[in-house]
């Protein structure tokens, strides 16, 4: 993890905040992003013998949370945004896979680059997720972002996250540090309290 992956990071959401959007893209709501959850969630049941038992009611907690956050400045979202998807270089930035392409929360692509870092740290790789979600948190505040939209996006793609990875060769214990880690997020508690500012 170098300083320029985060000046990188910074770059990309700033330009994704602050581009113009033209009408014809769809809209990502958060009745799609529930929707999604939803599908995930079904599948997460469907193809584990042991499912955790803490996933469905973590994820009827993430869309409570997203039922009560209002509407939310649209801006141009990547919507799959995370570290993997920004190739860096000494010269600057590129950003990769553009199919999701929408209008959106100025909340999603931040919170998905933020579970992303929390997840990168959870496999063993050297990013410092806290730090990171700190700087980018107060840059989605200094773009009028408010801190119960960043929280609740963050942790819907959290949820998605562990929902997709529980089916996934994967590090021993790793569904249950991401869903111990989406309960404290949603409690403000633990390793995420402070961290939203």
């Amino acid at each position: 993890w170098l300083d320029q992956h985060l000046e990188a990071l910074r770059q990309v959401l700033h330009w994704l905040a602050t581009a113009e959007i033209l009408d014809l893209l769809p809209i990502h709501t958060v009745e799609e992003e529930i929707r999604i959850l939803n599908t995930r969630l079904e599948v997460f049941h469907r193809t584990l013998k042991e499912p955790h038992s803490n996933v469905t009611g973590l994820v009827e907690k993430v869309q409570a949370r997203l039922n009560s956050i209002g509407d939310q400045k649209l801006v141009l979202c990547h919507r799959d945004l995370h570290d993997k998807q920004i190739i860096t270089s000494w010269e600057g930035g590129s950003l990769i896979d553009l199919d999701l392409l929408a209008q959106g929360s100025s909340a999603l692509d931040s919170g998905n680059i933020i579970a992303h870092c929390k997840l990168r740290s959870e496999q063993g790789n050297p990013v410092p997720w806290e730090s990171i979600a700190k700087i980018l948190s107060r840059d989605a505040s200094d773009r009028g972002v408010e801190s119960e939209a960043l929280v609740t996006w963050t942790a819907s793609t959290l949820a998605r996250i562990a929902l997709i990875y529980a089916r996934r060769k994967r590090h021993e214990g790793l569904i249950t540090k991401l869903l111990s880690s989406l309960d404290d997020l949603l409690e403000n508690r633990g390793e995420w309290q402070g961290v939203f500012g």
